[in-house]
């Protein structure tokens, strides 16, 4: 999605500010239930959050 920041993405979630950055790097696990939410709000499949 295209212009939306990681902090717009959290926020939107109701995850904290930081998250999806510190996911992304390696610092934060993330389950299987935040996967399927993130992938949801973005209308993809999961899948597509792989590639």
């Amino acid at each position: 999605m295209k212009g939306l920041s990681q902090e717009e993405l959290s926020l939107d979630l109701e995850l904290d500010g930081s998250y999806i950055g510190k996911v992304e790097n390696a610092k934060l696990n993330i389950t299987i239930d935040k996967i399927i939410s993130i992938a949801d709000y973005l209308g993809i499949d999961v899948i597509e959050l792989f590639k």
